[in-house]
């Protein structure tokens, strides 16, 4: 492996790591989550545009049944 990088210049990658960067280029799959996550951040960015702020509701009910849930399963062990 060899990566090589100056403040001036880019990165620089040869052999196995060269190879591999291509194939992930051109061969990846999208992330489902990820393009869930950016049509969120989009529909933030555009009510942004629209209306001067944005705003954001956690669900709570979720994140208190994710909690409980982790919680059970180390008290079971």
């Amino acid at each position: 492996m060899a990566v090589k990088t100056s403040p001036f210049t880019g990165w620089r990658l040869s052999g196995k790591d060269a190879e591999a960067f291509v194939r992930q280029v051109d061969e990846s799959r999208p992330n489902v989550r990820a393009q869930e996550a950016l049509s969120r951040g989009r529909a933030l960015c555009k009510q942004m545009a629209e209306k001067g702020y944005s705003s954001v509701n956690p669900k709570k009910e979720t994140m208190l049944k994710k909690a409980y849930s982790c919680v059970k399963r180390l008290i079971s062990k």
